[in-house]
């Protein structure tokens, strides 16, 4: 493994940093009365990986890149695969998995059965275009690519140590969050006819460059547990349907024989008429405080009917804001607030039963 010096910053970095440097600015991001910066750095894994035939798993599965180093959380991460050849490229499937566990599949069943003869994709969100799934006419060229993922005529199979999916679809998966830590590219073909090998793969990474005075902690970063929380299960309603909005962490067990179930009521300020609009709130002092979001949270088992939770749960709103709780256990419910916490994007708090938990400002 080697680490890449950072190189001559080009006009389209320099719009990036400029632009990462205004929106710290509005954010008003200060560590001991200084704002962060923007900071970029490269690392990379310049080992070749040799892919197919047979179909399976490259030569270095995963291939890793070890980040240190770095004070602040991310901006912006791209990733580069060097030396692209390989006589059939749209049989490759590459998915990288960041230090906590994000996911993004970069490439999948792109650019068809001419070889690129060496190229360098380098991946981006800004980019204008994924790469090309087209066979015949000309082979994808070096460039910068949004990261996608076509349907090919092979089987996508990541077999382990990869992580199962489902999977990341931009590289913002990794924005906010600590970028210290080992990060695995998986490279498989999914084709056993042809093979070829990639010259290796780089990151760049720009982060905020935090100054810490002496004597004082470091801004906070997000932790394993705030990405796991942002990624965490939808809580379903009697349908089967979920709306992101909302997310539980539902031990095995809190409602006996059954489950537990999330009916939204109100969404980004506006009621779902369906579910009786504002009057289902049915708390006056609630609504003068403005309701960002609302959402029943309820166990039915058996068909049978409303029951009680065995244990509180965890219950995550989108948004930041004060966790408010209407008790279904009492008539009429009584008004709580909660103690909550902001995670992954979400504020979390414990709910201790079945109720209207409500996000305000």
């Amino acid at each position: 493994m080697s680490h890449l010096d950072a190189r001559t910053v080009s006009g389209r970095l320099l719009r990036g940093l400029m632009l990462a440097a205004w929106v710290l600015a509005l954010a008003g991001t200060l560590v001991g009365g200084q704002p962060a910066q923007a900071a970029t750095n490269s690392f990379a894994n310049l080992t070749a990986i040799t892919v197919g035939p047979p179909a399976g798993p490259g030569s270095l599965y995963p291939s890793q890149v070890v980040v240190a180093g770095l004070a602040g959380n991310i901006l912006d991460v791209n990733v580069t695969l060097h030396g692209v050849n390989h006589n059939r490229p749209d049989d490759l499937d590459v998915l990288l998995v960041g230090p906590l566990g994000q996911t993004v599949i970069l490439t999948s069943d792109a650019c068809g059965n001419l070889n690129p003869g060496g190229a360098d994709f380098t991946f981006d969100d800004e980019a204008a275009a994924p790469l090309p799934d087209t066979d015949g006419g000309t082979a994808c060229v070096t460039g910068t690519y949004q990261p996608w993922n076509y349907s090919g005529g092979g089987t996508d199979d990541y077999s382990a140590p990869a992580p199962a999916g489902p999977y990341g679809a931009t590289l913002s998966v990794f924005d906010g969050t600590v970028a210290n830590g080992t990060w695995s590219l998986y490279i498989t073909d999914d084709n056993s006819s042809y093979g070829g090998t990639i010259g290796g793969w780089s990151l760049t990474i720009e982060s905020e460059d935090v100054p810490v005075e002496p004597g004082k902690p470091a801004a906070p970063i997000i932790t394993a547990e705030d990405v796991l929380r942002s990624q965490a299960a939808y809580c379903a309603d009697l349908t089967g349907a979920t709306n992101p909005i909302v997310r539980a962490d539902i031990p095995s067990g809190t409602v006996t024989n059954g489950g537990v179930y999330c009916r939204v009521i109100a969404e980004n300020g506006a009621f779902v008429a369906m579910h009786n609009g504002a009057a289902a709130i049915g708390n006056a002092d609630v609504l003068a405080q403005g309701v960002i979001h609302a959402v029943d949270v309820f166990g039915m088992a058996g068909g049978g009917g409303f029951v009680a939770f065995n244990n509180p749960i965890e219950v995550c709103l989108q948004g930041s804001g004060r966790f408010l709780f209407l008790d279904a256990a009492t008539s009429p419910r009584a008004l709580s607030q909660l103690p909550a916490v902001g995670k992954g994007g979400y504020t979390c708090a414990s709910v201790p039963g079945a109720g209207t938990v409500v996000l305000v400002p």
